[in-house]
């Protein structure tokens, strides 16, 4: 990447904040024994920017993504994905594509994720 350039960057926040227990203990499960789409539990938003700095990128803006409202439909989502109820799933696409979309609009302090601008140095 040449100086100045940019790119998109979105990891999972820690702590997660995930209200339904199952899928607390489910995330931890795959977590620990590397069946998980995530290698880690996550990044707070300074250690991320270290990181980032140390191999030669800067952060431009940060912000929150899936807040405490999103958090309840994205383990409901979870739980249901794993229990093979596509069908509820897709009858419920309308909410997820809303729901993501107001996420857009209400921005969360906190969040189980941080969606990054950054710029190569």
């Amino acid at each position: 990447m040449r100086p100045g350039g940019r790119g998109l960057l979105h990891v999972p926040a820690t702590p997660q904040r995930h209200p339904l227990a199952w899928t607390r203990g489910e995330l931890a499960r795959m977590l620990a024994d590397g069946t998980g789409e995530h290698v880690r539990e996550g990044y707070t938003l300074p250690g991320i920017s270290t990181l980032l700095r140390e191999s030669g990128w800067l952060v431009r803006r940060a912000r929150a993504t899936f807040g405490r409202l999103a958090a309840w439909w994205c383990d409901a989502d979870f739980y249901l994905a794993r229990r093979g109820a596509h069908l509820v799933r897709a009858v419920a696409l309308p909410l997820t594509v809303a729901g993501a979309r107001l996420g857009r609009v209400v921005r969360p302090r906190e969040g189980n994720g941080w969606l990054l601008l950054i710029e190569h140095r």
